[in-house]
């Protein structure tokens, strides 16, 4: 008999007739259409994680906008309430209160509110 030799060849032949990867890992329907598999636990709890995460993510990414929004506002009242309290302090020579500075707060706070009879 002769030497039967292991190699490449004898190797190829026998893989040659199994069915390769990518077909035996997905399922077949009976059309031969291939079917989606359903994420299994694992998988679905992942999702679910990272959707808890990314959802958390989100909040806390509008609370800190939320957060500056209102510091801002309170920035530009403060500044606005300093400017002002700063004019009502105003003093002439004598240490009397300067009715002008007051007159010209006064006609800020009414053009402020848009009043029409005001504005010529």
């Amino acid at each position: 008999m002769g030497k039967v030799k292991k190699g490449k060849s004898a190797l190829s032949g026998s893989s040659a007739s199994s069915a390769g990867p990518s077909t035996s890992a997905r399922p077949v329907d009976s059309e031969g259409k291939v079917k989606k598999s359903r994420p299994n636990n694992f998988q679905r709890a992942k999702a679910i994680f990272d959707k808890i995460q990314q959802d958390k993510q989100d909040a806390k990414e509008h609370k800190q906008q939320e957060r500056e929004k209102r510091e801002k506002a309170m920035d530009k009242y403060n500044k606005n309430k300093q400017k002002m309290n700063r004019a009502l302090k105003k003093k002439n020579r004598k240490g009397q209160p300067n009715l002008g500075a007051q007159v010209a707060v006064i006609l800020e706070k009414l053009q402020g509110k848009k009043y029409p009879c005001l504005t010529g």
